[in-house]
C-alpha cells in the first residue's frame, strides 16, 4: 500500500528517506534521524500523511500534520503562545496567530484550488505559489515548535495537489533557504494589523 501511495506521487521510498532526514537536519533536535527513532517515524507518518491527502484531493492541515508529528506530546497541534525571536528578527505576536493561521488555511485553499482549475499555469507560477504558501506560514510561526517541519510537509501536499512532484529542501541549502523566508514580503507581518490587507497588497510577490 505504501509503495503504491508513492508511487501515485510521482516518489519512492528512497526519496521518502530522504525527504525525512534533510528535514529533520534542517530544524535539527536531539536524538538518532534514522529508522526506528521516534524523530524519523513520527516525520515519515506525518508525511505519509500528507501524501495521502494530497492523492486524495484533499488539504493537509497544519494542525493535523502537527499532531502527527508530536504524537502525544503536550503540545501537538497547540497555537503558539510564547513571543519568540529568531536571530535577531521578532516574530508574529502569539495573540495574533490564531487568526493569521486561519487565514492562511483559508488563503491557502484558495490559491492552490485556482492553480488546479486554471488551464495553462505554469510550473514556475505553481512553484512560486507554493514558496510563497510556505514563506507565509513560517512567518507566521504557527506552533511553539516543529513549524519547519509542518510546513515542509505542507509544501508535498500542496505540490502532489497541483501535479508537480514534491520535492526535498536540503540541508545544505539552510542559508539560502531561511534567506528566501526572511526576505517574503510575509516577514513584515511582525509590523501588520491585518492579514488580508497585507496579502493583497504584496500577493504580487
Amino acid at each position: 500500500m505504501t509503495d503504491d501511495l508513492l508511487e501515485q506521487a510521482g516518489v519512492d521510498h528512497d526519496w521518502a528517506h530522504r525527504f525525512v532526514v534533510e528535514s529533520n537536519l534542517l530544524d535539527p533536535q536531539p536524538g538518532p534521524n534514522a529508522p526506528g527513532s521516534p524523530i524519523y517515524d513520527l516525520h515519515m507518518n506525518a508525511l505519509l500523511y500528507a501524501i495521502r491527502a494530497g492523492v486524495d484531493d484533499c488539504y493537509a492541515l497544519p494542525r493535523e500534520l502537527h499532531k502527527v508529528l508530536l504524537a502525544d506530546h503536550p503540545l501537538a497541534g497547540v497555537a503558539r503562545t510564547q513571543k519568540c525571536v529568531i536571530g535577531f528578527r521578532s516574530m508574529l505576536n502569539p495573540q495574533r496567530v490564531p487568526y493569521y493561521a486561519w487565514r492562511w488555511n483559508a488563503d491557502a485553499r484558495q490559491r492552490i484550488g485556482e492553480l488546479r482549475t486554471k488551464q495553462d499555469s505554469t510550473p514556475w507560477e505553481r512553484y512560486h505559489a507554493i514558496w510563497g504558501l510556505h514563506a507565509e506560514l513560517m512567518n507566521i510561526r504557527p506552533f511553539e515548535l516543529y513549524n519547519g517541519r509542518v510546513g515542509r510537509l505542507l509544501m508535498v501536499n500542496h505540490a502532489i495537489l497541483v501535479g508537480e512532484v514534491p520535492w526535498i529542501v536540503f540541508a545544505d541549502d539552510r542559508t539560502d533557504y531561511l534567506a528566501t523566508i526572511h526576505a517574503h514580503w510575509s516577514a513584515d507581518w511582525v509590523n501588520e494589523p491585518l492579514y488580508r490587507e497585507s496579502a493583497v497588497r504584496y500577493r504580487e510577490w
